[in-house]
């Protein structure tokens, strides 16, 4: 055996654990001797008994043993360890070329028969043989559990996908992400199942799924009508093949609703220059989520009282730094609420203030935006005078059995009545 082979024993027999079964203490240690400089992981035993009782303790991937010993023969062992593991790779060491034992030994499974007296480098050879076998089946369903793992993040990925996603061979849709069964009312997937039935077109919507994978890798762009579960509705979709398989992907992407969640987002996120507060746009889309949820929420509309004396003292010009002034200390003044419960506060127009919370903090919220004005103050560097900022608020319960159109239309009055006050 050359040195490139025994370097590349050595490496892979790091993880390779043995049991060594034999009674005759001079083989036994000369055997153990000769096995230590290539394997780590060696149990020697010195009867069938001590054998089981060691197999039954741990795990190994390879069992070598003498036929006859004292206590357990090696045949009984062997029969004992293939009813607990029939997989069990098993070497037989013997001194004598018995054809009963051969047959006894051949319908238990064993792997390989190993005539006494030992040639070291025949010995060496086979056991090799069986190591860099093992080695590759350990190796192969590694790669196996791998390749397993990621398809099953790979589905989960895709069933988490917010567009609809089908997979299909020459024949067949062999899968379909949840938002797929979703949005095309796909219970279940079967071979009958043609994917061309969901394209509002009879010129297509007959194709097999053979033919239709041909039509959508030649025709995939520009939009397609498609039959949703509850209309008809316009789709593009991204074809993808997969190399040296038979498969496509298909993504489906509605471009009206894509847009409608972009122009959510933005908006959900969207701030006035001036205050820095959440701006009357934001407040619908945040107000109509709310509506779907069973809190009971309160909009609390605030501003400035006596703004025709802030006016007068500081003059009109002053007004853009009185709100900015404003709305700096309302967040430091709530910056807990705001950290914890995720408080918003939303500028309408001119002095017109709103904040949404959940109907039972209304008091204490309400009364701690009552004591504002002790607190904070607008001091004008050029009249050198002092304003508290004190508030005036008017409350709207948020109702769900109207509409946001309504809910909006209640809010709107009080800040008109609000203006009024000022």
């Amino acid at each position: 055996m050359n040195k490139e082979v025994i370097s590349r024993l050595r490496k892979i027999g790091k993880n390779i654990h043995i049991l060594y079964v034999e009674d005759n203490l001079e083989i036994s240690e000369q055997f153990e001797r000769l096995f230590r400089k290539v394997f780590k992981n060696i149990d020697v035993k010195y009867d069938g008994v001590e054998g089981i009782t060691a197999y039954k303790e741990k795990k190994y991937d390879i069992v070598i043993t003498d036929i006859e010993m004292p206590n357990m023969n090696g045949i009984e062992m062997i029969k004992e360890m293939k009813s607990l593991n029939p997989n069990q790779i098993i070497v037989v060491t013997s001194a004598y070329n018995n054809a009963s034992y051969l047959q006894a030994l051949i319908e238990l499974g064993v792997e390989k028969f190993l005539l006494k007296p030992f040639n070291i480098s025949r010995v060496f050879s086979d056991i090799a043989k069986i190591v860099f076998s093992l080695y590759r089946e350990k190796r192969e369903e590694q790669l196996q559990r791998i390749l397993h793992k990621k398809l099953e993040l790979s589905q989960v990925i895709l069933d988490k996908m917010i567009a609809p996603i089908a997979l299909l061979n020459s024949n067949q849709l062999i899968y379909c992400n949840e938002k797929f069964k979703e949005v095309f009312g796909v219970t279940e997937i079967t071979q009958e199942y043609k994917i061309a039935e969901i394209f509002n077109d009879k010129a297509i919507s007959h194709f097999s799924n053979e033919v239709f994978v041909e039509f959508i890798e030649q025709y995939s762009s520009g939009e397609h009508s498609l039959i949703t579960k509850d209309k008809v509705e316009r789709f593009t979709i991204n074809v993808t093949l997969f190399e040296n398989m038979d498969e496509i992907m298909l993504c489906f992407f509605n471009t009206e609703s894509i847009n409608t969640e972009l122009d959510r987002l933005k908006s959900d996120n969207k701030k006035d220059g001036l205050t820095s507060f959440y701006t009357r746009e934001t407040f619908l889309y945040n107000l109509e989520i709310l509506l779907d949820t069973p809190i009971e929420h309160i909009v609390l509309c605030f501003g400035l009282k006596n703004i025709k004396e802030f006016i007068r003292i500081f003059g009109v010009s002053s007004l853009r730094d009185i709100y900015k002034g404003m709305s700096s200390y309302l967040q430091e003044y709530f910056k807990e609420e705001i950290l914890k419960e995720g408080i918003k506060f939303y500028y309408f127009d001119t002095n017109h203030f709103v904040v949404l919370i959940q109907k039972d903090k209304k008091a204490s919220f309400k009364e701690k935006l009552e004591l504002f004005g002790e607190a904070f103050s607008y001091t004008n560097k050029g009249t050198k005078r002092q304003e508290p900022m004190h508030l005036d608020i008017l409350s709207v319960l948020v109702d769900k059995n109207i509409s946001l159109k309504k809910n909006i239309a209640e809010i709107e009055s009080r800040l008109y009545l609000l203006k009024e006050q000022l």
